[in-house]
């Protein structure tokens, strides 16, 4: 058996992100710069700059707040 090899999507993954062991990304979703995934997340949509995302599927848990030069809870 025979199958067309498919393009599923693109995923983007910005600047100075980090991946903790064993994420998974879907197709496309973009990574935003200076964020952080949490071991063992699942990606499933696209994770905004300077956030901290965990879970199955990955939530945002926190943000950086660039005014207050600290991190906030979403």
């Amino acid at each position: 058996m025979s199958q067309p090899l498919v393009n599923p999507g693109t995923v983007q993954i910005e600047d100075e992100v980090w991946l903790g062991e064993g994420v998974c990304v879907m197709p496309n979703v973009t990574i935003g710069k200076h964020s952080v995934i949490g071991s063992n997340a699942v990606v499933t949509k696209n994770i905004p700059p300077y956030s901290v995302a965990v879970g199955i599927p990955a939530k945002v848990i926190r943000q950086y707040n660039h005014e207050t030069k600290g991190w906030e809870r979403v």
